[in-house]
């Protein structure tokens, strides 16, 4: 089993990025050019491409599966930013802060409810890349990781390096992924893998 380790598109889109149209009508947040300027001079990726855009604009909302048929998307963000570390995201909040931006949280884009729509024209800021930290404590069975691992790529390093399971397959077990420092303890506590 090779795990995921991209996020997967809920269905393709009817038109080309740079055709679709925003389905939610809702006040947008004007990005000062400065702000993306300052982001780069970081060293963080930044994209504001029609794809890239659109791919952060939707999740696995049913809504916006019949929307994206229909050459739509919820609303678009302003920019998408990649941070590499929590220190990367802190710059980032901390910058957004500054200019009174909103953020909204992206990684798998495996939700059913619209979580990672953002105000039209602030920030997505993809937390995909982070997997700093992946710490298993064998005595307590415990797990503490950062966010971006997705739920295969969790089952086969607790398998493989700890003979353990987390032992909590969803639905969405193959294109979510944690996302934020997670705690697995008490009733989520981490199993033998074979009994």
């Amino acid at each position: 089993m090779t795990p995921i380790s991209d996020p997967k598109p809920p269905v393709d889109f009817s038109a080309a990025p740079d055709q679709l149209k925003s389905r939610l009508n809702i006040s947008s947040v004007r990005l000062p050019e400065d702000f993306k300027q300052r982001i780069e001079r970081l060293g963080i990726k930044v994209s504001d491409t029609p794809a890239e855009i659109a791919d952060h604009s939707r999740d696995w909302w049913p809504l916006s599966l019949q929307w994206a048929q229909n050459a739509m998307v919820p609303t678009f963000p302003g920019i998408v930013v990649y941070p590499k570390s929590t220190d990367d995201v802190a710059e980032v909040l901390k910058l957004a802060n500054e200019f009174e931006i909103p953020v909204t949280p992206a990684a798998g884009k495996s939700g059913v409810s619209g979580g990672v729509i953002c105000v039209p024209g602030s920030v997505s800021i993809d937390l995909i890349n982070l997997r700093e930290s992946f710490e298993v404590d064998t005595d307590s069975k415990t797990l503490t990781l950062s966010s971006g691992f997705f739920g295969p790529e969790i089952e086969k390093r607790l398998g493989d390096e700890f003979n353990l399971t987390l032992g909590h397959f969803p639905q969405s077990f193959d294109i979510s992924t944690v996302g934020g420092w997670l705690a697995c303890r008490g009733a989520g506590q981490l199993s033998n893998r074979y009994g």
